[in-house]
């Protein structure tokens, strides 16, 4: 598996804690730096920064992701954007909390693949003729 850091530094004990949360071990850990420029578009920033990670198409669709994302939230959900696009399937996102020390801990990973299929079968199940 592996891990796009897109938000601050992580540490040891937080990329186990992800691994831990996954249950799968990290292979890779990609650092990337989000910072765009606020004069030209976003998505075209966001691309560059992805074909930054020198993944092949297929790679893309192979390799298991996981985004622990930037706190900007537009960017973030350019990013996802692209990357579902590049993968075929939404990626999983890990989840922060501030715990009692003031550090970032990673409580959950999301699978928005997982939240979108059950979405639309919730959806499927509403307009259904009676």
């Amino acid at each position: 598996m592996t891990l796009l850091n897109l938000g601050k530094p992580l540490n040891a004990d937080v990329t186990s804690s992800i691994a831990a949360l996954c249950g799968s071990k990290l292979r890779r850990v990609i650092d990337l730096d989000p910072k765009m420029n606020d004069s030209t578009p976003l998505p075209p920033q966001v691309r560059a920064l992805l074909d930054s990670v020198g993944f092949t198409a297929r790679a893309w669709s192979e390799t298991q992701v996981v985004l622990s994302l930037p706190e900007d939230p537009v960017l973030a959900t350019v990013l996802v954007a692209e990357i579902a696009g590049l993968r075929g399937r939404a990626p999983r996102i890990v989840r922060y909390r501030w715990n009692e020390s003031g550090a970032r801990e990673p409580i959950e990973v999301i699978s928005l693949h997982e939240v979108r299929k059950a979405s639309r079968e919730q959806r499927k199940s509403a307009i259904r003729p009676a």
